[in-house]
């Protein structure tokens, strides 16, 4: 099976629409993330993330909200959400400022599994 790059931008948002981005260049690595925020905010044994460049990401809609704690690590994050549905859609640590990770789960398609462990592509209705 051949696997084929998405267009650039590649864009994405949150679950009620509230919430829309973009992506200008193709995500670094796809990987998973079993840290306990991670699972309790995914409800889910992982989260499924997706650094990109932080120069190449644009909000194109809405403002997300923020939510600043320390890792289990001990270093600052902040979760980026959507006020009106909770939904994640990305994150900033501390440190790290050239890059921040985008819930793959967010992306309008499946996410292209060449740029790192394979998954399989997710079925349902297009979001709005």
């Amino acid at each position: 099976m051949r696997s084929t790059r998405p267009a650039l931008p590649i864009t994405g948002g949150c679950s009620c629409g509230a919430i829309r981005y973009e992506i200008a260049s193709f995500p670094l690595l796809l990987y998973t993330c079993n840290c306990t925020d991670c699972q309790t905010a995914s409800g889910s044994a992982f989260a499924l993330n997706m650094p990109v460049l932080t120069k190449d990401f644009h909000s194109s809609q809405g403002e997300p909200k923020g939510w600043r704690r320390p890792s289990p690590s001990g270093a600052d994050v902040t979760s980026w959400f959507c006020g009106d549905c909770g939904g994640r859609i990305y994150g900033e640590r501390a440190g790290r400022s050239e890059t921040i990770n985008i819930r793959a789960g967010t992306l309008d398609g499946a996410p292209d599994s060449s740029a790192g462990s394979a998954m399989p592509g997710r079925g349902g209705a297009p979001r709005p």
